[in-house]
């Protein structure tokens, strides 16, 4: 893997970062002209007691749509720009994880088109316009993907198909307001989903066919503060030092993905949110060694770079001769929730609804899962470009939990 020589890199989202930066809204709502805004807040973040610290005035109960994860959709969307326009909006404030903060960012987007105008007419690859829209102001509540950095968004469809990728340069927030009080709330497991991917943001940056040295230089930041923050911000979560170490990572991670797109690991976990109930951060979290395995497989030259970057800025743990990434990583995020109850699950098989009482994914979902990672446009940022089979072979490693290559399938312990 050879970085970029010749490159261009920006990114237009301002980022507040800090203990008490969430105090800098009303400025910002000042200089942005925001005198009317529409509230989008995630369910856990308003039961929580995250919107205390906005401390909102009692006269914009109106202009909140609190809203859950689960609940987002199509018809979702067009209930908010609908009310958007009915209520003479003039800016958007998301508060939330990142499917909140990408449902705010297609709204920004879709507010500046006609009533009429249908997400699938603005899907694709890099749309460009010209069409002012309105600003959005992005605080998130969780430690994650960083959405807030992207000019990416996606949401869920319910009828089977792919999940809907819009990416625009008007998806971009004006500011994003890094503030470590703001994801306090976040459960010790929900955090830990949150560095997998982390993880697989800056990993997936690094190996990307988009990838230059200033990108690698924002990875290789959000990887060392994520291995020294990590353990402290999922088992202390009060330590606001860790967590805005932590909040950081994600951010640059965002800021390293909007840059290069991601690879294998993305397109699968994406694609498996939306085919199941399993969350992206928990697809991450166990499809990200498997994926980095293949990847990396056979002294690859993206091998070779990744043990270079990772040498030359990380320690490498005790006792490891050189560094193995697909090993470590499976081995950092087992220690990361070693002793949390409940525990994470390590293979596909294990991830279990007891509200249900069945699992979340069945083998014969695999295929299904795969299919659509390799028609998505995540693939295409991939250097590796692996076919159905290997996909498949893939996603059964992470199912049962036996470590796997291209060319091998093991059986599984069961």
């Amino acid at each position: 893997m050879i970085a970029q020589a010749n490159f261009t890199i920006g990114n237009p989202v301002r980022t507040l970062h800090g203990e008490d930066s969430i105090r800098q809204l009303p400025f910002l709502l000042d200089e942005l002209g925001m005198h009317n805004p529409l509230y989008l807040i995630s369910r856990s973040a308003s039961t929580a007691g995250v919107t205390d610290l906005l401390a909102l005035r009692s006269d914009v109960a109106g202009n909140q749509v609190i809203v859950s994860s689960r609940e987002i959709s199509v018809d979702t969307v067009d209930r908010i720009v609908h009310a958007f326009h009915v209520g003479s909006f003039d800016g958007i404030i998301a508060l939330g994880g990142g499917s909140i903060i990408d449902l705010a960012k297609i709204v920004k987007l879709l507010s500046a088109y006609p009533s009429d105008t249908r997400l699938s007419d603005l899907e694709g690859w890099a749309l460009q316009h010209t069409r002012t829209t309105s600003p959005l102001i992005i605080i998130p509540t969780t430690i994650g993907t960083g959405s807030g950095a992207t000019r990416v968004a996606y949401l869920k469809r319910f009828d089977g198909t792919r999940m809907l990728r819009l990416d625009d340069p008007a998806l971009h927030g004006d500011v994003t307001i890094v503030d470590p009080k703001m994801s306090k709330a976040a459960s010790s497991l929900q955090t830990a989903m949150g560095i997998a991917s982390i993880l697989g943001r800056a990993f997936e940056s690094l190996i990307s066919i988009g990838t230059n040295v200033a990108v690698e230089q924002f990875a290789i930041q959000a990887l060392s503060l994520v291995i020294t923050h990590a353990y402290r911000v999922v088992h202390t979560p009060h330590d606001l030092e860790s967590r805005a170490a932590v909040s950081t990572a994600s951010q640059l991670a965002g800021i390293a993905f909007s840059q290069t797109g991601g690879s294998i690991a993305h397109a699968l976990s994406i694609a498996m949110a939306n085919g199941s109930e399993i969350p992206y951060g928990l697809a991450m979290w166990i499809l990200l060694p498997h994926c980095l395995r293949f990847e990396l497989q056979g002294g690859s030259a993206s091998a070779t770079r990744m043990e270079e970057l990772l040498g030359s800025s990380l320690e490498p743990e005790p006792g490891l001769e050189g560094i193995d990434s697909a090993s470590w990583i499976a081995r950092f995020l087992q220690g990361l929730t070693a002793g949390l109850s409940p525990t994470m699950p390590s293979r596909l098989y294990e991830v279990y609804d007891p509200r249900v009482q069945k699992r979340l994914l069945a083998p014969h979902q695999l295929e299904e899962v795969a299919l659509a990672a390799l028609d998505s446009f995540d693939m295409l940022t991939s250097r590796t470009k692996p076919n159905l089979r290997d996909l498949i072979r893939i996603l059964e490693a992470a199912y049962w939990g036996y470590p796997s290559d291209s060319g091998t399938t093991e059986k599984p312990l069961r």
